[in-house]
This record gives structure tokens, sequence and C-alpha cells, in this order.
């Protein structure tokens, strides 16, 4: 939370006080085409289809401008659509930067009311790991750990009369996809 305004004494001893605004807690890949936002406390913008320029995404160094954007049932995630991103980090940064305008119903603000600061810089979007460490029936971890980095990989190994499927891969949102151990012909 930040504050918003000052707290003053006007005209006739009114006391006008300032509020706490939510703050953007974290920013995570979600899929190949999303990017979600999570903020202390509920966001609210009612005309937010109209003010997604407030936004400024980058991907791999291109930037660009959400096509869509919603706000979560709890009022606490911001999701917005943007252009295709890939699993790996590497060579794929993602930030976005949110500058609020000044029209009403399309910044972010309070349940009180108060609008949303504007970042002072853009933020990096994290990707989730995998645990990668369940080894396949008939096989091992290999080289398969607890924390593989989205869009990485791993092989496990496979007992005498097995081979892999494949490698292990870590994709979106932490979902990885296990190789299995398949039985070599005779």
């Amino acid at each position: 939370y930040v504050p918003s305004g000052k707290t003053s004494c006007g005209f006739a001893g009114v006391v006008s006080n300032a509020t706490c605004v939510p703050t953007a807690v974290s920013w995570k890949v979600t899929s190949a085409n999303t990017i979600e936002i999570t903020y202390a406390d509920a966001v609210y913008a009612d005309d937010l289809a109209n003010g997604l320029s407030q936004f400024s995404v980058s991907i791999d160094g291109n930037a660009g401008t959400p096509t869509a954007g919603t706000i979560s049932a709890n009022e606490k995630v911001l999701t917005l659509t943007v252009a295709s991103m890939t699993a790996s980090a590497t060579n794929n940064a993602v930030t976005v930067l949110y500058t609020k305008n000044s029209i009403a119903d399309q910044f972010l603000e309070s349940q009180y009311g108060a609008p949303v600061e504007s970042d002072s810089a853009a933020n990096s979007v994290d990707r989730d790991t995998c645990d990668a460490t369940t080894a396949p029936v008939n096989g091992g971890n290999g080289d398969c750990g607890s924390t593989l980095e989205a869009g990485g990989e791993c092989q496990p190994t496979c007992n005498s009369g097995y081979v892999p499927s494949g490698k292990t891969s870590c994709g979106f949102a932490g979902v990885v996809s296990n190789a299995t151990c398949v039985p070599t012909a005779v």
C-alpha cells in the first residue's frame, strides 16, 4: 500500500484524510498470451477496456499494448492479454509498466476511489518453475530437480530394457510435462 494524498484541515475544520492505495505485489506470465498482476487489495476500473494504453508491455524488447484486460472476481488480480510469449525466459524477458491516465473509469482505483499510482519503473514479469523430481515408472530422476525453469528441459533415466520417450519439460504456470520410460524394441 502507498498513501494517496495528504491529510489536511479544510474550511470550517473539515478534515480530509489520505487513503491507502493498493500496490502490485507480483507480475507473472500465466500462458502464452496472458500476464497476471496481483495487487495487495481490490482494484477497480469500470472502463478498463478503453484504458489499456496505460499498460506498456515489453516482450523480448518489443514494446506493445495489451489487447484486453480483466479484473478477477476477488478484484485483486488484473489479467492482461498480450502478444504471444514462450514459456522460456531465455532471450524472452517480459516487463510491464503502468502509467495512470487521467480519464475517469479507465485508471485503476482502490475501493475508496483513490487512484492507483503509476509505476516508477517497468516491472519484470516472473515465470513459475516446475518440480520435476517425480521419476518415471521404470526409471529415475536423471538430471531433473525440484526447480526446473519455465521453458527448461531435463533428462530422466530409465532402467535396463527401457528408454526415455523424450525429455521432461516445464511449461507455463509451473505445469510439468513428464517424459516416460518405454520398453526397448526387441
